[in-house]
C-alpha cells in the first residue's frame, strides 16, 4: 500500500487497526507528518488509555503503543500528560507499561518534573512498576544531561525516610517502602555523595530489597568512571524497534510451521482438538446433570478468581492463560 498517498485520517485508521506488526512504511508515512498527525496522535492516545475491547484479538489493543511511540519519536511534549496517567495507573496495566521501560529518556529535560511527580506517587507499601520505571529514567536522563542533576537528585533524596540523629528513621515500624530499593539504586547510579550515608544505614537495618540490589553493588556504582558507566540504556529509535518486532513476528511464524511440521511427521503430539459445541437441548440437561452447573462468568474488569489481585482480562483471561 502507498501509504504517502493516504489522507492523514485515513492513514491514522491504518495505524489505529494495524495490530502488534505495523509494516515498516506505514510508521515511516506517519514520522514524516509530524504537524498534521500530531493532534490525531494525541486524541488515540488519550482515549487508548480506556481502552477496555471485549475481543482479545482486536487489533485496536495496540493503538496505545503506536501513538504514544510516534509521538514519543516526536518529543511530544502534550503527551507527557498521558504517559504520567499510564505511568501511574494499577500495576495490572503493566503490560502496556513493558512497552516503553526507560524510552521515555528520550525527552531528556523535558520529562524530568513529569517523571518525579510519577516516582513521588504515594502508594505506600505496594510495591509498583510505574515508580520504579519512573526512577530507572530519571537515572538514565542525570547520566545522560549532568545539568540535570540539580534537579533529579533532590527530587529522589526527598523520597527516601528521613534518618534521625540516633540512626532510627522516622517511619512506622515494619513499614518498607519498596520503591525505597529504586531510589536508592538510581542515586548510586548516578553518584550521589549526599545521600550516600544515609543509603548504607538504609541497608544496614534492611530497609532496601537486596534481592534486587546487593551493599556491594551500590558501592560499585562509586567506583564507575562516570554515571554513564552505571547505567544500561538504549537510545530509542522507532524504526529500528519495529524493525526487531517484524523479525520477532517472522521468527514466531517460522517456528510455528516448523512445530507443526515436526507434528505433521509424528515428532511432537497433536494438537488437542476443541471441544465440541453442544446445540441440542438434551446434551446440554445431561452435562448438567453429571458435572452440575457451570461456573458464573467472571466479568473482565472482575478479580480474577485465582486470587492474584489482577483483573481477570490480565490473569487467567488473557489469551493461552
Amino acid at each position: 500500500m502507498e501509504y504517502n498517498t493516504l489522507p492523514d485520517a485515513a492513514l491514522l485508521q491504518a495505524l489505529e487497526t494495524a495490530g502488534r506488526t505495523p509494516p515498516i512504511e506505514l510508521i515511516q508515512a506517519c514520522l514524516q507528518r509530524q504537524e498534521s498527525l500530531t493532534p490525531g496522535l494525541l486524541a488515540l492516545f488519550r482515549a487508548s488509555l480506556d481502552d477496555d475491547w471485549e475481543d482479545e484479538a482486536d487489533a485496536r489493543w495496540y493503538r496505545l503503543l503506536h501513538a504514544a511511540k510516534l509521538l514519543l519519536a516526536f518529543r511530544e511534549p502534550a503527551a507527557l500528560p498521558f504517559f504520567e496517567q499510564l505511568f501511574t495507573g494499577p500495576n495490572d496495566d503493566l503490560d502496556n507499561l513493558e512497552w516503553f521501560e526507560t524510552d521515555l529518556a528520550h525527552y531528556g529535560s523535558t520529562a524530568v518534573a513529569t517523571l518525579l511527580r510519577i516516582v513521588a506517587l504515594e502508594t505506600e507499601e505496594t510495591y509498583h512498576y510505574g515508580r520504579d520505571l519512573a526512577a530507572q529514567t530519571l537515572s538514565v536522563i542525570g547520566a545522560l544531561y549532568p545539568q540535570e542533576r540539580a534537579r533529579i537528585l533532590p527530587g529522589l533524596r526527598a523520597l527516601l525516610p528521613p534518618l534521625q540523629a540516633d540512626g532510627t528513621f522516622a517511619i512506622p515500624p515494619g513499614f518498607v517502602d519498596e520503591t525505597w530499593t529504586s531510589v536508592a539504586t538510581a542515586l548510586g547510579e548516578l553518584q550521589d555523595e549526599e545521600s550516600r550515608s544515609q543509603i548504607e544505614e538504609m541497608f544496614a537495618q534492611e530497609l532496601i530489597v537486596e534481592g534486587i540490589i546487593g551493599f556491594d553493588d551500590y558501592c560499585d556504582f562509586f567506583a564507575a568512571q562516570s554515571p554513564v558507566a552505571n547505567i544500561l540504556y538504549q537510545p530509542f529509535d522507532i524504526i529500528e524497534e519495529y524493525q526487531t518486532r517484524q523479525r520477532q513476528q517472522e521468527r514466531e511464524a517460522e517456528i510455528g510451521q516448523r512445530q507443526s511440521l515436526l507434528r505433521h511427521q509424528g515428532f511432537l503430539p497433536p494438537v488437542a482438538p476443541p471441544k465440541p459445541i453442544q446445540t441440542r437441548l438434551g446434551d446440554r440437561m445431561n452435562d448438567l446433570l453429571v458435572n452440575g452447573p457451570p461456573s458464573p462468568k467472571v466479568g473482565r474488569n472482575a478479580p480474577c478468581p485465582c486470587g492474584s489481585g489482577l483483573k481477570y482480562k490480565k490473569c487467567h483471561g488473557r489469551p493461552g492463560a
